[in-house]
């Protein structure tokens, strides 16, 4: 009998999916987007994602454990349904490269401006490899040693404390220029990742909490973005945040310690365990959708043909900015898939359900 993920295993999973690169850029989103006291917009994110969370429930409740590509395989032909597959791998594979890659121009722009990226997206890619080849089970156990390895990052805030002033923020809430739609699709790709809870249904059983799970993730998720927003809408202040590209970097720029300089540069490259988890989940969930389709095919092809294919396409990208306006839109994709994906396969289970009762 094949091995089921824990309850435990799958938080850590959610968390770690979500917690990427966004973390970077997120102050200055909700300082840009929402305005005044903007981190108090995590709380309707949270309410967001908690719904969608529930949809994902009701499948899997009302689907009795099935597979995503069963469900949408007993009600559509498969070569229709081709076409969506396709759509899936090009979104989440694209998705996950263009992840390092935004990873690997910041560790260019702090510490290794002359040595080009493909350099260290190979090294990083190579790595997201050995992951992902050995399966959920393996990206699974993986995940929770990253996350002991990062997650005391979270107590540095303690470091930057002292120059946080109440006095910074304002009583006002949501003012200023803002822009709330487009703010939602840039704060919501902090959340992303979640979403992935949809294929893992073959991979748990009751003991996994499965529901319960997944949004303890989604919520510790949201307490650590919750920290960081808030320390740095009280050490920066509102106006200043809207100028900054990666407001958490310039705050572990603030810390000094004794016996290490520019200790920003070494905790950066903890970060890369976040980086990676995100990019894996949503490299295997593609893996998964190939196999579906061509099941004669190893694993372990797949995810080296998939990582390869996008390695040649992340490194085209030589900006930040030319990253983030691709990364964005395919967020907002991601966003749609996130939300009607389950409510197609609820749909599907309804209709399904009305024919064998009347069967």
């Amino acid at each position: 009998m094949k091995e089921k993920l824990s309850r435990f295993h799958i938080t850590i999973l959610i968390y770690m999916t979500q917690q990427g690169v966004g973390i970077f850029s997120l102050p200055g989103v909700l300082a840009t987007y929402f305005g005044t006291n903007g981190w108090v917009a995590l709380f309707i994110i949270l309410a967001i994602t908690s719904i969608n969370i529930f949809l994902i429930h009701l499948v899997y409740r009302k689907g009795n454990g099935e597979s995503v590509f069963t469900i949408l395989e007993s009600a559509i032909p498969k070569f229709l349904l081709v076409p969506l597959y396709i759509g899936f791998i090009a979104v989440w594979s694209i998705f996950s490269c263009l992840i390092l890659q935004e990873y690997v121009l910041i560790l260019q722009m702090m510490s290794f401006p002359t040595v080009p990226t493909y350099i260290f997206k190979f090294i990083i890619d190579a790595f997201v490899v050995l992951i992902l080849v050995k399966g959920i089970y393996v990206i699974g156990k993986t995940s929770t040693a990253f996350f002991f390895l990062s997650v005391w990052l979270v107590l540095l805030e303690v470091f930057v404390v002292k120059e946080f002033k109440f006095s910074r923020f304002t009583p006002f809430l949501f003012k200023g220029d803002t822009n709330f739609l487009e703010g939602g699709y840039h704060a919501y790709f902090s959340f992303l990742g979640y979403e992935l809870s949809l294929f893992l249904f073959p991979y748990i059983n009751q003991k996994s909490k499965f529901t319960k799970s997944v949004l303890t993730g989604n919520l510790l998720s949201t307490i650590v973005y919750l920290s960081v927003s808030i320390i740095a809408f009280g050490f920066f202040g509102y106006e200043q945040l809207r100028n900054m590209l990666y407001p958490l970097l310039d705050l572990l720029a603030y810390i000094r310690l004794p016996f290490v300089e520019r200790i920003e540069n070494l905790l950066f490259g903890f970060f890369l365990f976040l980086a990676t988890s995100t990019s894996v989940m949503y490299y295997w969930a593609s893996v998964e959708t190939v196999k579906r389709m061509l099941p004669k095919i190893k694993t372990n092809v797949i995810g080296f043909v998939l990582v390869a294919a996008t390695f040649f396409y992340s490194i085209q990208f030589d900006a930040i900015s030319d990253l983030k306006k691709v990364s964005s839109f395919l967020s907002k994709i991601e966003i749609g898939i996130a939300f009607s994906l389950p409510i197609m396969l609820l749909l599907i289970l309804l209709i399904r359900g009305r024919k064998h009762d009347n069967a």
